[in-house]
């Protein structure tokens, strides 16, 4: 049997068991970050026999009703990358989906790439040896990590390239016509600050202060926020919840539960170049609740029913 076959076979299964467990479910939320138009079409018609596509409008009237025939999908997309704005929001309005984009406010329009871009660029060009980890400077406040990549992209003259559009943040223009175009626009902090490891002070700032450039920049008042990484707690949910916004995401890799709220929602995250037995594999794998590690690398494991 050659591999073509044997994932064409694979892909059958699971797209049965996959039909199997839409029955009866409520619905999922996607975690995407820098599709391009390929990627993104591909995720789509993955998902697209099995989920029935819907706005962030829809998302709390569908929480509280009975399921449908079929579940819904709600299309996400972190850190607020140019191509979001110069191509995948275009191939989303051809297919009809619609998305919630989350922008980090203090980096629209930046002359500088956020922080994994420019370590990235950093690895790239001088190697790890001299280099700390993404998981070392995850564990620092996003103050000393923003001084500590400057001094390392001065000291080896390295920056991320602000050409590429996977790289590039979007400009408030950009995000004003895709308000205009449909989509939601949510916040993801002002300076992608993972919240977990700061003092409540400067959490409260981050959502807050968020909320207020989006309403400065002529944008609807924020509804939604992702958290960065993912990392979020029961308090700090509470923050955000106090600062008026009306729901949270995360990145807890399950299908919508009867007893999640519109306060905090789980997604199911996808690397750009998934193909369609990864996505409907993963999909599946997520139905269960128990399966899958929580991509924000704290560790945690997601055991609960539907």
């Amino acid at each position: 049997m050659s591999s073509s076959t044997f994932r064409d076979q694979a892909d059958a299964w699971v797209i049965r068991a996959l039909q199997l467990a839409a029955r009866g479910a409520r619905g999922i939320l996607i975690n995407n970050h820098k599709q391009n138009a390929q990627q993104i079409r591909t995720q789509v018609e993955a998902l697209a026999p099995f989920f029935t596509f819907i706005g962030y409008d829809d998302l709390k009237v569908r929480l509280n009703s009975t399921p449908g025939k079929k579940p819904f999908c709600l299309m996400t997309f972190d850190d607020g990358k140019a191509i979001n704005a110069t191509e995948t929001a275009s191939e989303l309005l051809r297919l009809g989906v619609p998305a919630v984009l989350y922008i980090v406010t203090g980096a629209m329009g930046s002359e500088k790439a956020f922080w994994f871009d420019r370590l990235t660029a950093l690895r790239t060009a001088v190697g790890t040896g001299a280099l700390p980890g993404y998981s070392e400077l995850e564990a620092i406040p996003w103050r000393v990590r923003e001084q500590t990549i400057n001094e390392l992209c001065n000291r080896f003259g390295v920056e991320a390239d602000l050409l590429d559009p996977t790289v590039r943040v979007m400009s408030w223009d950009e995000a004003t016509r895709l308000q205009r175009d449909g989509f939601e626009i949510g916040s993801h902090t002002v300076n992608h600050a993972l919240l977990t490891g700061e003092t409540p002070e400067e959490a409260r700032r981050q959502i807050e202060d968020s909320m207020k450039h989006i309403v400065q920049h002529g944008l609807r008042a924020c509804r939604t926020f992702a958290f960065p990484k993912g990392r979020s707690s029961h308090s700090l949910v509470e923050i955000a919840l106090s600062a008026g916004l009306e729901s949270t995401v995360s990145t807890a890799p399950t299908w919508v539960r009867k007893r999640d709220a519109l306060a905090s929602l789980p997604r199911l995250y996808f690397k750009e170049k998934a193909t369609d037995l990864h996505i409907h594999t993963k999909t599946l794998a997520a139905r269960a609740g128990c399966l899958l590690p929580n991509p924000n690398r704290e560790g945690r494991r997601y055991l609960f029913g539907t």
